[in-house]
């Protein structure tokens, strides 16, 4: 019999709950709260992804399953050779072990610049090929415009400002870009 002081929690109050970003035939990429990692679905093997300061907002994997990527605080982007941090982040924030690459300095030069001291936030992302994806930076924001990755080059490419949603409530709703 156990003693009327002591108190027995539920199992469920200490599972915790990690949230799935996406999910493959052999791959789900998920994350609890800030670290984000893959699971491989028959072995378990779990492979560590990274952290975003802050929950995730976006992931994907690659239709070939090669890669993926987390989106959030930057962009975390997975191969099988390592991880690799974007520019998105302020400098010298990050474990960078492998760091993307702008295709045009100015655009380096202008996230990272003396106004901008905090971290440019990912909303959403989108394949378009096995090697190239869409990142929509926060269109809340003052520098919200969308981008393309290519991950074979790990570069970054501005292709447009916008779009501007700052005069518009915040939604969870997907926007088009």
């Amino acid at each position: 019999m156990r003693p009327s002081n002591t108190i027995q929690f539920p199992v469920h109050i200490f599972m915790e709950t990690r949230n799935i970003l996406a999910e493959s035939e052999n791959y789900v990429l998920r994350n609890l709260y800030e670290a984000c990692e893959l699971l491989h679905k028959q072995s378990n093997r779990l492979i560590d992804v990274g952290d975003h300061y802050g929950d995730p907002a976006c992931g994907l994997i690659a239709p070939d399953e090669t890669w993926c990527i987390t989106g959030g605080e930057g962009v975390i982007l997975w191969t099988q050779l390592g991880k690799s941090w974007t520019g998105f982040r302020p400098p010298g924030t990050g474990r960078e072990k492998d760091k993307l690459q702008f295709a045009n300095p100015e655009d380096a030069a202008w996230l990272n610049s003396d106004i901008r001291k905090i971290y440019q936030s990912v909303h959403d992302m989108k394949i378009e090929s096995s090697t190239l994806l869409r990142i929509l930076l926060d269109p809340w924001d003052d520098f919200a415009s969308t981008w393309r990755l290519d991950v074979m080059s790990k570069s970054l490419t501005k292709l447009k400002d916008g779009p501007n949603l700052q005069d518009q409530p915040w939604t969870d709703d997907k926007i088009e870009f």
